[in-house]
């Protein structure tokens, strides 16, 4: 429950005191906010945010998803609240650049609600369900932006790889999504002045600037004054960043049976349905079962990797400040390889359950990798098949008991 002052205490006070001035009545919008800020109990995925105190008519919201297409990823929405509530809705925009088919490029949400479906008695906690909702099921019958919804009606497996792209920082189609990470930025500068490209040598800053935006070294140079940030490990270049080479594990993205989204079945069945996967696929006396996941703690910004593999080893390792949920996903799968390949005795059959779809598509992909721990993965277990391991991907329903995933989603959150 979140913990804000109470109006009611000012007036009580100001009652019991001399006023000096004419101080300023709370309007109706003041007390009604006030108390649906009082009442709102948040999801675990969720936080408000108060530029000022002092302010309760503008604050921000903050989602993270923990499940769905858009899992690990970081997204604020503002929150306008005009003189006329709760009679009008408040303003609400999102200010993450996202590829949402209900979400346009500007940061319109569309959002039943919020539009002709608004009612006094609603208040902001129905809000915040909705939105968060909106992460959870995307809808491509009321689209914002129709090009998003086209591909999810037509193909969700592509709609989830742009996503995923768009989360990471890349094109979609002809639009840009920058990863908003201000340290992340000020690092790709930095590997933009490192360059090996000849002209780069003799390169000077314009003296005149865009009215529209910075140059991305004059950005990048101000976020490294402004953090005080020093390269002491920089990331390497990709050398040779090609995926041609490289053996590429059997691929599962469902189960037995079910070719189903997870959110179509409860709990129990899903269990039941990967419980009969595994012994039809991988049975346990002739696989090596491998459960990985990775984590972010929210409140600290840290992210973790977890591994374990039926008593014959597990771990868990953290990761930068900076690194995403997504990162630890492939992380763990970095480490549990290493693990499969340190054992001893001659190559088996090893199956890496993991809970992430978006993670399994982008180390099986053809694409280039984008960075150093995503090349270094897929190199990882292209080795094991290569050394004589025959190595599968299988997705595996997270949050359903299965003791494997929840050991790995432990051990991950034990290094945040």
């Amino acid at each position: 429950m979140i913990k804000l002052f109470s109006l009611k205490q000012q007036k009580k006070d100001g009652e019991s005191t001399p006023r000096v001035g004419n101080q300023k009545k709370a309007s109706a919008a003041q007390l009604r906010i006030t108390k649906d800020l009082n009442e709102l109990n948040l999801p675990k995925t969720c936080n408000t945010e108060f530029p000022d105190p002092d302010d309760l008519l503008s604050f921000k919201l903050v989602i993270c998803p923990d499940e769905g297409f858009y899992r690990g990823g970081k997204f604020t929405f503002s929150f306008k609240v005009g003189p006329n509530y709760p009679h009008e809705p408040p303003k609400v925009k999102c200010e993450t650049h996202v590829y949402h088919p209900n979400i346009d490029l500007e940061g319109n949400v569309c959002l039943n609600i919020l539009r002709e479906d608004w009612k006094p008695v609603l208040t902001v906690s129905s809000i915040v369900y909705g939105l968060q909702y909106l992460f959870l099921e995307p809808n491509p019958e009321d689209p914002l932006n129709k090009e998003a919804a086209e591909v999810l009606q037509n193909n969700r497996r592509v709609f989830e790889q742009n996503v995923q792209k768009a989360m990471r920082g890349g094109n979609v189609g002809n639009v840009y999504f920058e990863r908003f990470n201000s340290v992340s930025r000020a690092g790709l500068g930095e590997r933009l002045e490192r360059l090996p490209v000849e002209h780069w040598r003799v390169y000077r800053q314009p003296t005149t600037r865009l009215k529209t935006q910075k140059t991305i070294l004059t950005a990048t140079g101000e976020l490294r004054d402004k953090y005080n940030l020093t390269w002491t490990e920089r990331e390497p270049f990709l050398s040779g960043a090609s995926t041609a080479n490289l053996r590429i594990p059997l691929v599962r993205l469902t189960l037995t049976g079910y070719n189903g989204a997870k959110d179509g079945l409860g709990t129990p069945e899903l269990r039941t349905l990967f419980l009969e996967t595994v012994c039809t696929r991988y049975p346990g006396t002739s696989w090596i079962h491998v459960y990985t996941d990775g984590s972010q703690n929210r409140s600290t910004g840290r992210a973790g990797a977890g591994f374990t593999a039926q008593g014959l080893f597990e771990g868990c390792v953290p990761l930068s400040t900076h690194a995403t949920n997504f990162d630890a996903e492939i992380k763990a799968v970095s480490e549990a390889a290493g693990s499969v390949a340190g054992l001893t005795g001659p190559a088996q059959r090893c199956v890496f359950f993991i809970d992430s779809k978006s993670v399994i598509q982008t180390l099986t992909s053809t694409d280039p990798p984008s960075n150093r721990l995503e090349q270094e993965t897929r190199e990882a277990v292209s080795d094991l098949i290569d050394s004589g391991w025959q190595v599968a991907y299988q997705w595996v329903p997270s949050h359903c008991g299965i003791p494997g995933n929840e050991r790995a989603d432990a051990l991950a959150a034990s290094s945040h």
